[in-house]
């Protein structure tokens, strides 16, 4: 079990990586501490998941949490349908090819659970996702 652990060299990049908006930084710091108490309790966010009984899912946001989600579903033997994030674009991503969904392609997976790993703009995302008609939406925090 303390194998899926954030190490603290994970941590730490986190921290950096936060950029100098002092609110983001506290939110990922948050959301990743949040993360880890339930690693430690014997759940997961996929777990989670499992139980609403989803068992495929769109991430967006793919800055650091959103690699650690991906990283435990491919650990977990968990489907990820592909990624999205308004700054990427195809070609500039490849983790384990799954693909980059652009917001045209979003529209054709209206049905489909996506997880909002950015947690400094989520209403603004939850307002755009909502916008091309994708209804469910989970924030990452929510399943922790």
């Amino acid at each position: 079990m303390m194998e899926n652990v954030m190490s603290k060299e994970e941590l730490l990049h986190i921290a950096v990586q936060s950029g100098s908006q002092s609110g983001e930084w506290d939110h990922k710091m948050m959301t990743a501490f949040a993360w880890i108490r339930c690693l430690l309790n014997g759940n997961s966010p996929l777990k989670q998941l499992r139980t609403k009984g989803i068992d495929e899912i769109i991430v967006y946001g793919i800055a650091e949490l959103g690699n650690l989600l991906v990283y435990e579903a491919l650990k977990e033997e968990y489907k990820i349908i592909g990624v999205t994030d308004k700054k990427i674009i195809a070609g500039q991503y490849d983790f384990e090819s799954i693909p980059i969904l652009s917001r045209q392609e979003l529209c054709a997976y209206k049905d489909k659970c996506i997880v909002v790993t950015a947690v400094g703009f989520w209403k603004e995302i939850y307002r755009e996702l909502d916008q091309i008609g994708c209804s469910n939406v989970i924030a990452l925090w929510e399943l922790l």
